[in-house]
């Protein structure tokens, strides 16, 4: 399908051809181009500012171009912000909305201090909610909002005249926007649920590779490297289905790279095995199984990644609970057989993940993070 994409610091939005990787209710929620990079909806447009011509309703996407674990994070950040600056409710916004009315009339009829106290309050609430909001019926209602309480006459006296005008505005406003106002956080959440599902099954089947290619190498055709024709076709079938299986992973950043080498030598091993040449097929079956093993050990770090950031946000860091993952990860490592690899990068590897462990015992967590990071862009 074609979307409309902006990214951040873009004009004009364009349009490009990406495949749906997953949605929810027949609704796409994230897609990929041909690079790999992975989108997802950012917003929709649906309202045009009086005395325009309306607009068609359309939905824009956004590119995270590091791929899935980053917008994974992204998406979890943002509903644990949610909870800390709590949303109103719908019921919450139309009782506020009806009760201003009867604020007016009590300003009217003299009760004005503690009306006007009361009311400045709960404008308090709505302005931090509105204060970082773009679309323009909540930047016009943010923008009456903080004159409201200013209206005084010459005399130091309420204009009510033009005090009912700006409730009669900030009212009609709200009454268009109340849905949207409650309704982005599942929204986020139904985006959360689709890409962590997407990213735990690709984990899975990556695992699952690992485990076959391993039990592979026992078979008596790898020992003796011979085996009859019918072996063989078994074999090659099961090749082809590890094939598919890193196919739908290697469309997605940031498995677009590793995935297509790993896919080389699958393809490879096929042709051997199909040859009787089990020797030069193990070889490579056994570079492949060290491969995803560090690939797995990407998993872990991209996990830590993310609890670390949740635990910052939340201020409930725990440098032991971080030093045990990242010891038994770098473990993990050491026991890697990275000789047939075109590149080896597990020294460099280490050595950012000693660097993080170092920055986490001191306390110095966006260091560990960012340190984490460069970690796992070596994968």
């Amino acid at each position: 399908m074609r979307i409309r994409y902006k990214s951040p610091g873009q004009k004009k939005s364009e349009r490009l051809t990406v495949t749906i990787i997953a949605s929810t209710r027949g609704r796409g929620l994230v897609a990929v181009d041909k690079k790999g990079r992975v989108y997802t909806t950012f917003w929709d447009q649906n309202a045009s500012k009086p005395g325009r011509k309306r607009s068609p309703y359309m939905r824009h996407w956004r590119c995270f171009r590091h791929g899935l674990a980053y917008l994974h994070r992204g998406l979890i950040y943002a509903l644990i912000n949610a909870e800390e600056v709590r949303t109103p409710t719908i019921e919450e916004l139309k009782a506020f909305c009806a009760k201003k009315r009867d604020v007016t009339l009590s300003i009217i009829n003299g009760g004005e201090k503690l009306q006007m106290e009361q009311l400045s309050r709960e404008f308090d609430v709505l302005q931090r909610f509105l204060e970082k909001k773009e679309r323009w019926p909540l930047v016009e209602a943010r923008t009456q909002l903080s004159f409201f309480l200013l209206l005084r006459d010459s005399l130091g006296r309420l204009n009510i005249g033009v005090l009912k005008a700006r409730l009669t505005t900030i009212n009609a406003r709200f009454a268009t926007e109340l849905k949207h106002l409650a309704g982005w956080t599942p929204q986020y959440a139904a985006r959360f649920t689709a890409v962590h599902n997407l990213q735990r099954q690709i984990q899975e089947d990556v695992l699952s590779v690992q485990k076959t290619l391993t039990a592979m190498t026992f078979h008596g055709a790898f020992k003796k490297n011979q085996t009859t024709s019918k072996q063989v076709t078994g074999i090659q079938s099961c090749l082809r289905i590890q094939i598919a299986l890193l196919q739908s992973i290697r469309v997605i950043e940031p498995f677009v790279c590793w995935g297509q080498l790993c896919l080389d030598d699958l393809i490879k091993t096929h042709t051997l095995v199909g040859k009787n040449d089990f020797i030069r097929a193990k070889i490579k079956i056994n570079r492949l199984v060290e491969s995803i093993k560090l690939r797995i050990i990407g998993f872990a770090l991209e996990d830590l990644i993310g609890q670390l950031g949740l635990d910052m946000i939340r201020k409930s860091v725990d440098p032991i609970k971080y030093l045990s993952v990242i010891t038994d990860q770098a473990i993990k490592l050491g026991a890697i057989n990275e000789s047939g690899f075109k590149q080896p990068v597990c020294g460099q590897i280490l050595s950012f993940i000693e660097s993080a462990a170092e920055a986490a015992n001191t306390k110095k967590y966006a260091d560990a993070k960012e340190a984490l990071k460069q970690a796992v862009a070596l994968i």
